[in-house]
């Protein structure tokens, strides 16, 4: 045996027995392990009573206390001899056939392992010493699970969903908590009493009888919405309850049944509103001869109406998701893919025409409108589409375009001799001296040069509309070009004064022309609204590298609800003030178009009574791209 002082061989033998019956007078249990495996070379008897006894001086650790394999003591112990630093641990739990135990039991220790050393400070063996404190440990645990209790009591008592708890085969109410109460209509005063006398209306709806099933299987039952009516103050309520039914285990033994009931009558009649909603909107789509779908917030459609299967001739399943592109005319397929990609990425409507095949093979034309649908935080949850078949519409704009156009070369040449020889008449009638025919006929001119200018616009707007209208471009100078519009239209029109306020000039690329024919119909408007006043104000200026112009007059104006819609083809503005002044609603539309091909920006600011403003922006050069 290797004794842990640092010369056992000058000890005395007195001296050994003495130290040794010192330690096995300790209380705590104590014992010397020698080399790597952990011999047993001492134990005192506090170490060999604890345990239960066994012989352990001359055997192993593992040998003497095989139960302890698995557990972390031997890692410890060969930690310390390697490093030779001493580790000690508090409430270190150990399984072991201990003293007084039947069985193999579990005890907590803590513990202090530290390495014995010879003269050269090789470590040699660990002194073990160890104090049970099972006892302060377990009465620890129990106080801690009585705060856990209280705890948990009053989590039970505050909790959102009803708890109660039934003892017995008469299912006596034992505890409840104030949502139980709550739901059911009832007070502390059902504590005591058994279900069938609290709740008799429970009876012939079955739910007695599932208690009595989870007394018997010892199985937990649930209850998804399920609906049970209840006696509150005389008056039957209707509820949808998530219900649990659980057994509440003494033992192997059941003892009663705790249940929890959480309130979903709010979700579930919303839900069946929704549904209702779904079936009468489903109900309704069906018999409108539109086509119509919906589709999730990623624009995965998952419902088409029926007047959709009848168009296309195709059948449910195949369309779902992205199956519609298989019905789409396939030129026109990316972009109606980028457009619906870019409404689903910013939330904005879709308004788009494309032709759709139908169940025929012929593609006709649709008009496609795409609108969000939100939640109540302004989420989109759906998107809801319509096709309208416009082939008559189309049809019947051909045919007005093919007339227009067709009236409009054949008006053209007529006019233009009429044009022709009332010059001539007029000159005539000057060398005569004849004034008063010669004021007569110059009226005539005018009336003449407003039809000339009618019909250049009808034939502009059927070239537009058939994607026809050239536009012949080059560099020119602005401000040039504005001064030779301006002395045109002061020559045939007298009765208003034309005040040009206009800045530096600016060379501009585009097409002169229609450039020109965009202010000369600016400013025949701002006459011809007019009537009462007698000036009209044209003002430039250089703005974000392009020039701006606006048209000012002090006429009827324009209301605000007319002004969103001035733009559009064959708009007029339908009331009493305006009645009166011809126009067929095209001319401004012909700007607008004029003015978005150059890659400019035409706006109106107007009030009723007080007259307009016309602005138009026009880029130094369009193919720039710069706005």
């Amino acid at each position: 045996m290797t004794s842990p002082v640092s010369e056992p061989d000058k000890l005395t033998k007195t001296v050994q027995d003495n130290f040794a019956y010192f330690l096995n007078q300790a209380f705590a249990p104590f014992a010397i392990l020698s080399g790597r495996n952990f011999v047993f070379t001492f134990a005192n008897v506090a170490y060999v009573q604890l345990m239960n006894g066994r012989q352990l001086v001359g055997r192993s650790l593992d040998e003497a206390i095989p139960e302890l394999r698995g557990q972390p003591f031997i890692a410890m112990l060969e930690k310390v001899f390697d490093t030779g630093i001493p580790y000690h641990a508090t409430e270190i739990e150990a399984t072991a056939q201990f003293g007084g135990d039947p069985g193999l039991t579990t005890r907590y220790f803590n513990l202090s392992y530290t390495p014995y050393k010879n003269e050269q400070g090789i470590t040699e063996g660990v002194l073990a010493l160890g104090y049970d404190i099972t006892e302060q440990v377990e009465l620890k645990k129990k106080e801690g699970r009585q705060v856990l209790n209280e705890q948990a009591y009053n989590l039970f008592m505050q909790a959102p969903a009803g708890f109660c708890l039934a003892r017995g085969n008469n299912h006596v109410m034992e505890l409840v908590n104030k949502e139980f109460l709550r739901l059911t209509g009832r007070d502390y005063e059902i504590i005591g009493k058994p279900t069938i006398e609290i709740f008799p209306e429970l009876e012939v709806q079955g739910y007695l009888a599932l208690l009595d099933r989870v007394l018997k299987d010892k199985k937990t039952i649930i209850l998804n919405e399920s609906p049970a009516v209840i006696l509150k103050n005389g008056l039957r309520e209707t509820l949808f309850l998530n219900t649990v039914l659980q057994p509440y285990f003494e033992g192997d033994k059941v003892a009663g049944i705790l249940s929890i009931l959480t309130d979903v009558t709010e979700q579930v009649l919303l839900r069946k509103e929704a549904e209702e909603l779904g079936e009468r909107f489903e109900t309704m789509a069906n018999n409108i001869p539109n086509l119509a779908w919906i589709a999730n917030a990623d624009g995965w459609i998952f419902w088409y109406n029926n007047r959709w299967y009848e168009y296309t001739g195709t059948i449910r399943g195949e369309m779902g998701g992205w199956g519609w592109k298989s019905v789409l005319e396939p030129e026109t397929l990316p972009v109606v893919l980028e457009n619906w990609q870019k409404s689903i990425t910013t939330g904005e409507p879709l308004e788009m025409i494309f032709s759709l095949r139908a169940a025929d093979h012929l593609f006709r034309p649709f008009l496609t409108r795409i609108v969000p649908i939100h939640n109540n935080e302004g989420k989109i949850i759906r998107w809801l589409g319509t096709g309208t078949d416009i082939t008559r519409q189309k049809e019947v704009e051909r045919i007005k375009d093919n007339f227009f156009s067709m009236a409009s070369h054949e008006l053209k040449t007529p006019l233009t001799t009429i044009k022709a020889y009332a010059q001539i008449a007029e000159n005539l009638l000057e060398k005569k001296g004849d004034a008063e025919t010669l004021g007569m006929m110059q009226r005539m001119s005018i009336q003449v040069n407003k039809l000339t200018h009618l019909i250049e616009d009808l034939l502009d707007f059927t070239k537009m509309q058939n994607g026809k209208l050239n536009y012949k471009e080059s560099f020119f100078d602005f401000n040039e070009m504005l001064v030779a519009v301006i002395d045109d239209m002061q020559k045939i029109s007298p009765t208003h004064k034309i005040i040009n306020n206009m800045v530096a000039s600016a060379i501009v690329f585009g097409d002169k022309e229609k450039i020109s024919q965009v202010l000369n119909n600016l400013i025949s408007n701002a006459i011809k609204y007019s009537p009462k006043a007698d000036n009209i104000i044209l003002c430039t200026g250089l703005q974000r590298n392009g020039i701006q112009l606006s048209v000012q007059d002090f006429g009827i104006g324009i209301s605000e609800h007319d002004i969103q819609n001035i733009f559009e083809q064959f708009y007029r503005v339908d009331d009493d003030s305006q009645s009166t002044f011809p126009g067929m609603g095209i001319g401004l539309y012909i700007c607008s178009e004029v003015i978005k091909r150059q890659g400019g920006k035409i706006w109106v600011e107007s009030k009723v009574g007080e007259g307009s403003i016309f602005y138009t922006w026009f880029p130094f050069d369009h193919r720039n791209k710069i706005v």
